[in-house]
């Protein structure tokens, strides 16, 4: 699995050995508070009160890329009332 952090450390001669990977955010502040991982996660999400009462947190060593989130949902809950509210908390880049 190679991604942007994987880059930036490339071009500073590192790497790193990846253990373990998830699908969300949200299960890394128990799995680092259990184990002697470390993750790089986005600095809005390392301010949040769930990493910051379990983990210690301190900025990458280095500049990181910045990346950009995307939404996905099924066609059928187009229309769905809480879809629609959850998508229009988020700036609309447009259908691609």
């Amino acid at each position: 699995m190679v991604g942007p952090i994987d880059m930036a450390l490339e071009q500073l001669g590192l790497s790193r050995r990846i253990n373990l990977s998830v699908t969300r955010f949200v299960t890394l502040p128990q799995i680092i508070s259990s184990t002697d991982f470390v993750a790089a996660v986005p600095s809005r999400f390392a301010r949040s009160a769930d990493v910051q009462n379990l983990c210690k947190v301190w900025p990458l060593p280095f500049k990181s890329p910045r990346f950009t989130m995307r939404m996905l949902w099924h066609r059928i809950h187009d229309a769905d009332p809480a879809h629609e509210w959850l998508r229009s908390l988020l700036p609309n880049e447009g259908e691609r």
